[in-house]
């Protein structure tokens, strides 16, 4: 008897540090993410710095190019080049400097910068390991009510990011569809014009062949009817979970052991459907493009 007590009090203890090792993972993972964004800042306007010097010296070259060197754009294209060259130069010089030759640093020391964020990058790495790890031995002597309620939480989550992938590669696409059927009507209308002056019979043939193959890709992987059916599903499950937390609807005047069965009979049916569904969707999108 008193080994027993003295069990149940070793494992409560080890629960209680298991929670507190939990909180101080995650406030030394937010730690680091803090200062891993902080020392990446600099780097990254750096970068943007060099990136849009060299942005300026290639479509001064490309003026250059297109304008000849006897125009008045050929010798502005000239003074830029000259201008940014020389600063795209100095900034890789600086970038890479790390000269200390008192106990005054000069430089950008780009090399030590990158080493501090790879070690505060793997830093991050190694906590989140651990918080996994803990995650799991905590969620391991949880109920198992709380640990579906927690798996649930997790589904859904990701029915709803699969539901918005799908919803906004559908609409990027249709926005392209209707870009490229309003420049095909333009220049077989408007700008017929526009085509003989860039010299490119094929513009409007390439324009019309887009739209056609974008709208078969649409008819083919029909991301708006999978986006909704997830969304549907998901939304679904959130409403039973509402009911079964607040006993109402077919969970009225049920034991607990009786509504948790009731409970989880219908989210797997719910997600069963939604299998059932996606299969339907595949079956008929592989019966599309063997038809064709």
């Amino acid at each position: 008897m008193q080994e027993d007590i003295k069990k149940s009090i070793d494992l409560k203890e080890l629960e209680n540090n298991a929670e507190e090792e939990h909180l101080k993972l995650v406030l030394e993972i937010e730690e680091k993410k803090f200062h891993h964004r902080i020392a990446r800042r600099p780097v990254a306007l750096y970068w943007v710095l060099l990136l849009t010097n060299l942005a300026i010296i290639i479509l001064a070259i490309s003026a250059y190019g297109i304008f000849g060197p006897s125009s008045f754009v050929a010798a502005w294209a000239s003074f830029s080049i000259f201008i940014f060259g020389v600063s795209f130069i100095g900034l890789t010089i600086y970038f890479f400097l790390d000269y200390e030759p008192s106990r005054t640093r000069h430089g950008f020391r780009a090399i030590h910068r990158i080493k501090e964020l790879i070690s505060l990058k793997e830093d991050i790495e190694e906590h989140q390991v651990q918080l996994r790890i803990l995650d799991e031995l905590i969620t391991a002597r949880r109920p198992h009510q709380e640990k579906y309620q927690e798996e649930l939480s997790y589904v859904i989550k990701q029915y709803q990011g699969r539901a918005n992938r799908n919803r906004n590669a559908y609409y990027f696409i249709q926005m392209i569809i209707i870009f490229c059927s309003l420049l095909v009507t333009g220049l077989t209308s408007g700008l017929t014009g526009l085509v003989a002056f860039l010299k490119i019979p094929l513009i409007t043939p390439a324009f019309s062949f887009a739209v056609s193959f974008l709208t078969a890709i649409i008819t083919l992987f029909r991301w708006r009817e999978r986006g909704h059916n997830l969304q549907q599903t998901a939304d679904a499950i959130e409403f039973e979970i509402s009911c079964y937390m607040k006993g109402i609807f077919g969970y009225k005047n049920l034991s607990d052991k009786e509504a948790f069965t009731r409970f989880a009979e219908e989210v797997e049916r719910l997600r069963n459907e939604q299998r059932k569904r996606q299969q339907q969707l595949e079956q008929s999108s592989e019966t599309k493009h063997t038809t064709e």
